[in-house]
């Protein structure tokens, strides 16, 4: 078999030591559920002067999680250590893996026995992906949606990406992003990752704020009437807080969509506030997408205003988010 020859190259260059790795009798996986010869073949190998039993997992899709506990039930069953051998493993599978002390092999790549102290890495010249210091605009977004609505789980990237109106190839990236700041968890079912957020609202919002920023991309004053946007800025703070409204009524609208409303509406823009009857934020993401109501949701709101100098600005921001219980930082 090629792949058993390709792991046994494998492990002898990397150990520099001669193996002897052979199929074990399938009468010793008798007394254990039946999935589980389903899902592994168990091959038995001598290393380090101890048994190793290794499972070549056979294609069958589970999560980190659920092959954590598979090992464990593995492990009281032949009371001796066990590694999983897979093909490849994604970026995410392999950080869980080693998170939850799961032993295996993917041959030509990575090894991870912790039994025997061993975590031998080949093939990966640029080293685990640095986190970044913020989010992404749209993953902001992803993460601001959940906590709002809380409707993001366990749902396939194709439905996700029509839902907030970026590509699955996006949602792909936004989904690994959230796993890599430890934002979600991935869950996989059939051929299909899901995200799964664990913490509640009032603990994944404290998380997340410290990498979160101003969805205002650019502001423009317009001269002319304007619908079919959501009220935003102070506009949107004066009806969340006791603020006085004062200034020119502001709307926020994704920046995809900026030039077809300024169509739609017939506005023109003008270089200052002199003269101008609205502001119009563009945002970098879609606000129409966070909230249910006329104005912008809060927690975008208190983003988008929470550097402004303006005292009263300020007083109104904490008046607005004591009504938001995982608003304390």
């Amino acid at each position: 078999m090629i792949w058993l020859q390709k792991l046994k190259d494998y492990l002898e260059n990397l150990l520099r030591q001669e193996l002897s790795i052979a199929p074990l009798p399938q009468g010793k996986m008798h007394g254990l559920p039946l999935y589980l010869s389903k899902m592994y073949a168990p091959y038995q190998m001598e290393v380090f002067g101890g048994k190793l039993i290794l499972l070549r997992n056979l294609g069958e899709t589970s999560s980190p999680g659920k092959i954590a506990k598979d090992i464990a039930s593995l492990y009281r069953h032949f009371g001796i250590n066990v590694a999983v051998v897979f093909d490849d493993l994604t970026s995410w599978e392999r950080k869980r893996l080693i998170e939850n002390g799961t032993p295996f092999i993917v041959p030509g790549r990575q090894l991870f026995l912790p039994m025997f102290f061993l975590d031998l890495r080949e093939h990966f010249p640029n080293g685990p992906a640095e986190k970044p210091k913020y989010l992404s605009r749209a993953a902001q977004h992803v993460v601001l949606r959940q906590i709002l609505l809380g409707d993001l789980e366990k749902r396939n990237m194709a439905d996700l990406a029509t839902l907030l109106g970026y590509s699955a190839m996006m949602m792909t990236k936004i989904r690994n992003e959230l796993f890599a700041l430890d934002l979600c968890e991935v869950e996989t079912k059939g051929r299909g990752r899901y995200m799964v957020f664990p913490l509640p609202p009032e603990q994944l919002w404290p998380k997340a704020l410290t990498k979160m920023r101003s969805p205002v991309f650019k502001t423009h004053f317009l001269i002319g009437k304007i619908s079919g946007v959501k009220v935003a800025g102070a506009s949107a703070l004066a009806k969340r807080s006791l603020l006085k409204p004062d200034g020119l009524p502001t709307f926020a609208v994704w920046k995809k969509e900026f030039k077809s409303i300024l169509k739609e509406n017939s506005l023109v823009e003008i270089q200052s506030e002199e003269g101008a009857d609205l502001v119009l934020e563009e945002w970098y993401y879609d606000p129409q997408k966070l909230s249910d109501d006329a104005l912008v949701d809060q927690l975008s709101l208190y983003l988008s205003l929470r550097d402004n100098s303006d005292e009263r600005i300020q007083i109104a921001l904490e008046e607005m988010m004591e009504t938001v219980p995982w608003s304390k930082e």
